[in-house]
């Protein structure tokens, strides 16, 4: 069956084979930006923006300046009507929002590329639905509309990830669509200690909304199905998604369609970007990086929209 579908996701693993894996060489001087609360060189290789001794997220002190890497979109009704999403721009590893961490209140200050800062605290989380292992944000744009947000620690087959974090941010206003970004970040793999040959496999899960045409019932992708794989000799990476939606509202599992995605790990080590291919018309963009010692955990968010058959 044809469906016009449109949906932002991501999709997080950890590494569960690999076959000759060695890390590059370990720099010689020391990193900088080891004290925390430090003001940290977000473009230094050298500088992950956290302790170089790759501390589990939640066991990171200070304050910590972190990378991140994922899509810009927009939210609002398509053709026909029905609400769904709309990339604006993939956002490379560091070329997108900046996470700055309060490890002490457990506040969180997402800056967009466009110099936005909206700092969230407890305060702001969401009565009833925000959790400590999800924690949804929604303050007042002084423009009129909302600034909202998340902070999500992913989970793989039930195992909390120890290094991997995704976040949301979006700004609504009077008459304008949703602008958001969905993005991935953490305790990233350092450019000199990602891997220089051999390849992993990771298991691989995916989470998000999709919407069809006609349709404004949101879909969980909770059902989907992905794989990953990182060669690391030649930078290549290899994704496939089985998405299924299945709507909130209850009822049956819905298959939209099956996408493959090719990518490169790009200059701005351990990131990486690639496209989506589906059937049909059913094109997309991921984004997204590496985190953990030798690149343990990966994370990705990504967005796909068009018709499939």
């Amino acid at each position: 069956m044809k469906r016009n579908l449109s949906l932002a996701a991501l999709a997080v693993g950890i590494s569960m084979a690999c076959s000759s894996l060695a890390s590059a060489e370990p720099a010689k001087d020391t990193p900088t930006g080891q004290e925390t609360g430090s003001t940290l060189d977000e473009d230094n290789d050298d500088n992950p923006g956290h302790s170089p001794d790759y501390t589990a997220f939640e066991d990171l002190t200070g304050t910590q300046k972190l990378k991140t890497g994922g899509i810009r979109y927009t939210f609002g009704p398509l053709a026909g009507g029905a609400p769904g999403f709309s990339v604006t721009q993939v956002e490379p590893f560091r070329e997108g929002v900046k996470a700055t961490y309060d490890t002490a209140s457990g506040n969180i200050t997402y800056k967009t590329p466009d110099g936005l800062s909206v700092t969230f605290t407890a305060a702001d989380e969401v009565p009833g639905q925000s959790t400590p292992q999800a924690r949804l944000f929604n303050k007042a744009n002084p423009a009129g509309g909302v600034f909202g947000g998340s902070l999500t620690v992913p989970r793989v087959y039930a195992v909390p990830l120890s290094y991997t974090r995704f976040g949301t941010f979006f700004t609504t206003g009077p008459g304008a669509p949703l602008d958001g970004h969905a993005f991935v970040f953490g305790v990233n793999t350092l450019a000199r200690d990602l891997p220089r040959t051999g390849t992993a496999t990771y298991a691989s899960v995916v989470g998000g909304s999709a919407y069809t045409a006609g349709s404004p019932v949101p879909l969980r992708l909770t059902n989907s199905t992905a794989t990953f794989n990182a060669n690391f000799a030649t930078g290549a990476i290899a994704t496939a998604l089985v998405l299924i939606g299945t709507p909130v509202t209850g009822g049956a599992p819905i298959a939209l369609d099956s996408v493959a995605g090719i990518g490169s790990i790009g200059g701005a080590k351990p990131g990486f970007t690639g496209l989506f291919t589906g059937s049909g018309t059913v094109r997309g963009d991921f984004s997204g990086a590496f985190f953990g010692p030798k690149a343990v955990e990966f994370g990705y968010d990504f967005l796909v929209s068009g018709t499939s058959g």
